[in-house]
């Protein structure tokens, strides 16, 4: 936040910016799938789906049973944001949408324009990601074949080296890449960029 600058969104202001973001993101979650649904003939029940996350998903929120019965009210077709139910809703709560997004960019807080401390959260994730997929996969690869590999004169160990850094070398180059290329777009200063090179490196070495 700007020095000298004051947050003026009230607590209840940011709950309601919470509800109408959260109204936002399940609507146009259920457009895509409805959309999808369209395109490839798969002919998903919305408000099964939606009673379905309720019962037994990670979300579990209790919003799930309006969003179905909106659903269930309009034939599962149709942008949530339509039905009557939502519509109130948002009718109640997009005004301190409006003015919380307004007040986060005057107090410069937007995600586009704060100091880029949390630059390579992005990164870890995607390296995370590709370690998971193709390096831990390959510890293991040979599967019930490793007999052939063991009765070589290669020592397992060895082995497990060249695995190691077979996969480590690409993701690693792959990792600081996106974060120097990261940083020169967020225009991070030295400190921070030598802060997050050594540290996804270091993910990716704790990573591998």
């Amino acid at each position: 936040m700007r020095s000298g600058t004051r947050w003026r969104a009230s607590i209840a202001e940011l709950e309601a910016a919470l509800y109408a973001g959260k109204i936002a993101a399940y609507a146009q979650g259920f457009a895509v799938m409805e959309q999808a649904s369209a395109d490839f003939g798969w002919n998903l029940p919305m408000p099964v789906i939606a009673n379905i996350w309720r019962a037994g998903c990670i979300i579990r929120s209790q919003f799930l049973d309006r969003i179905s019965s909106a659903f269930a009210a309009t034939g599962g077709k149709g942008n949530l944001l339509m039905a009557p139910d939502f519509m109130a809703m948002m009718r109640e709560t997009h005004g301190a949408l409006r003015n919380v997004v307004a007040e986060a960019v005057r107090a410069e807080l937007a995600a586009a324009r704060t100091k880029p401390a949390h630059a390579p959260t992005t990164e870890e994730a995607w390296t995370a990601a590709i370690a998971a997929r193709f390096i831990f996969p390959g510890v293991s690869l040979e599967g019930r074949t490793l007999w052939l590999l063991r009765s070589s004169p290669m020592q397992v160990r060895d082995l497990l080296w060249a695995k190691f850094w077979v996969g480590t070398t690409p993701l690693l180059l792959l990792a600081v890449a996106i974060v120097g290329v990261t940083n020169f777009l967020l225009q991070v200063s030295d400190f921070m960029f030598y802060v997050s090179v050594i540290t996804i490196t270091l993910l990716t070495f704790a990573l591998a």
